[in-house]
């Protein structure tokens, strides 16, 4: 009920990538809470529990929510995508951001709210003319990147979109200078490690996010 009451618009606040600092109408926040709303309407039919919870309720609501960021969210500057936030931002003429959590929908194998096949394929082919030496960033805000987050970007798309992001990732451990145990956030121009920490993290399992697909 708190995320119906929350969404479609995310209030100004930090994410789970809160070293980029606050951001209203952030879409990718946004999805993670429309594709969850869904979520819990599938467990809901699955448990049975209709005859106590409309479960209806929740999966229109996601339905709904999904219809509004999908207008909102899509912009044609430069290829079409979606953008990092409903709202324009100052000094930012092509918004764009990594939505990582779309893909949830896929790994969860549910059909709904988002048209996934059609947003995720422009998404990434958006984010491929966005390409550094070692990845693409996760906004034009910065040149750095989440490792786990550029992954499960590149799972969202073909198998050729994966290994392109597995390629950059290698060539990122093999040829970056912090000869350290391997780092989540990383700059993929320069091929640095960022903030001196984020190495050897649990996250960085995040690079098995196409097994979950295919099993």
């Amino acid at each position: 009920d708190e995320l119906i009451v929350r969404l479609p618009y995310p209030a100004n606040q930090l994410c789970t990538d809160d070293f980029t600092g606050r951001l209203a109408n952030n879409t990718n926040l946004g999805a993670k809470g429309i594709i969850a709303l869904q979520a819990f309407a599938t467990m809901c039919d699955i448990a049975g529990a209709g005859d106590t919870t409309d479960c209806a309720k929740y999966s229109a609501a996601a339905s709904d929510y999904a219809a509004v960021w999908t207008e909102l969210a899509y912009s044609d500057v430069g290829l079409p995508h979606y953008k990092m936030s409903y709202n324009d931002l100052p000094g930012i003429k092509e918004s764009w951001s990594i939505k990582y959590n779309l893909l949830w929908q896929r790994i969860l194998r549910l059909k709904k709210p988002f048209a996934y096949d059609e947003i995720a394929s422009r998404e990434v082919a958006f984010y491929s003319s966005k390409l550094n030496t070692y990845g693409f960033p996760m906004d034009p805000r910065h040149t750095y990147v989440k490792l786990d987050w550029f992954t499960w970007a590149g799972a969202m798309g073909t198998d050729k979109d994966f290994l392109l992001v597995v390629d950059n990732i290698f060539r990122y451990a093999n040829e970056t200078v912090d000869r350290n145990p391997l780092t989540d956030l990383y700059y993929t121009d320069s091929g640095r490690q960022t903030f001196g920490g984020f190495i050897a993290r649990p996250v960085v399992g995040a690079i098995f996010a196409k097994v979950l697909l295919e099993y």
